[in-house]
C-alpha cells in the first residue's frame, strides 16, 4: 500500500463510534453532581452523608458527593480515645499494732511485824555501886535503881506512860529472893525486883553512865535506893570472894582489908557481900 492510500477500516471504526454516541441521549448535569472547592461539608447536609462500607456507589446517586463523575473523597477525622488516667492505688498505711504495756504486778507490801518491846531483865541479885552521894543499889550494868513513894510494899503503881521513863527492874524467870532483894508480881504478869522491905525498884531513862543519879528526888517522889549505913561493913582481912557459899566454889576475886561492902545476908558461915564490881560470898568473920 502506497503512502497516499487511505485506511478505510480506521475511518469506518471512527464513524461507528460517532454514530453510536449520537444515539445515546445526553443527561443534564445536576448542580449536586459537580463538586467545587468552595463547597463545605455540613453535618446537617444530607447530600454529603458519609459513605458506609455497605453502600455501593451508583452513578447519578445524588446522596454521594461526585467529583468529575466519581465519588468525591471524604476525609473522616478519627480521634484517638482520650487517654485514661490510671491512678495508682493510694498507698496503704500500715500501722504497727499498738504495743501492749505489760505492767509488773504491784509488789506486795510486806509489813514487818511490830517490834516487840524487850525489857531487860536483871539476873540478880543487884549490886552495890558507888555514886556521887554514896553507895546505891544498881543493876549489873551500873544503872542506879530507884524507889517510888506512891508504891506500897509488894505492889507497883507505875504503868502506862510511867514505864516509858521509869523502867521496872524485871527479874528473870526462876529468880528467887535473897535477904536483901525480894520479888513482887506486877499487874502485867511480870516479876519485878524490890528492896528487902518490898518496895519495887526502877531505873531512870535519863541516867546515861554508871553511877548517874539524875532521877534522885525527882518531883520529890523518886529516890535512889541507897544502901543504909546499917548494912555497910568493913573488911578486916583479905578475903577471897567465891561465887557460891561453899569452900569448893570458884573464887572470883579477893577483897582487900579496909574495903567497904554491903552485907546482903549470912548463910552457914558465909556472908553475901557486894561492893562496886563485886558480888559474892566471903567467909564469915572477915568483916567488922
Amino acid at each position: 500500500m502506497s503512502k497516499n492510500t487511505i485506511d478505510w477500516r480506521s475511518l469506518l471504526a471512527a464513524a461507528s463510534v460517532i454514530a453510536l454516541a449520537a444515539c445515546v441521549p445526553a443527561r443534564p448535569v445536576q448542580q449536586s453532581d459537580a463538586y467545587t472547592p468552595s463547597d463545605s461539608y455540613q453535618p446537617s447536609n444530607t447530600a454529603y452523608d458519609s459513605y458506609g462500607p455497605s453502600d455501593s456507589y451508583q452513578p447519578g446517586n445524588t446522596a454521594y458527593p461526585v467529583s468529575n463523575g466519581y465519588p468525591a473523597t471524604t476525609t473522616t477525622t478519627v480521634y484517638a480515645p482520650a487517654p485514661t488516667t490510671v491512678y495508682a492505688p493510694a498507698p496503704t498505711t500500715m500501722y504497727a499494732p499498738a504495743s501492749t504495756t505489760v505492767y509488773a504486778p504491784a509488789p506486795a507490801t510486806v509489813y514487818a511485824p511490830a517490834p516487840t518491846t524487850v525489857y531487860a531483865t536483871t539476873p540478880a541479885p543487884l549490886i552495890v555501886n558507888q555514886s556521887q552521894v554514896g553507895y546505891v543499889i544498881a543493876t549489873p550494868q551500873g544503872q542506879t535503881v530507884y524507889t517510888y513513894d506512891r508504891d506500897v510494899p509488894g505492889r507497883s503503881t507505875c504503868y502506862g506512860d510511867c514505864v516509858t521513863y521509869w523502867r521496872p527492874v524485871y527479874a528473870p524467870p526462876g529468880a528467887v529472893s535473897t535477904g536483901y532483894y525480894t520479888l513482887i508480881n506486877r499487874e502485867d504478869g511480870r516479876t519485878q525486883w524490890a528492896t528487902s522491905g518490898g518496895m519495887p525498884l526502877y531505873t531512870y531513862t535519863y541516867d546515861r553512865a554508871p553511877g548517874d543519879i539524875t532521877g534522885n528526888n525527882y518531883q520529890s517522889t523518886w529516890h535512889a535506893a541507897y544502901v543504909s549505913n546499917s548494912n555497910m561493913r568493913i573488911v578486916t582481912k583479905d578475903a577471897p570472894v567465891a561465887i557460891q557459899p561453899n569452900a569448893n566454889a570458884r573464887v572470883v576475886t579477893v577483897l582487900n582489908t579496909g574495903t567497904r561492902v554491903a552485907v546482903l545476908d549470912n548463910s552457914a558461915g558465909w556472908t553475901h557481900v557486894q561492893a562496886p564490881g563485886v558480888d559474892g560470898y566471903i567467909p564469915a568473920g572477915s568483916l567488922h
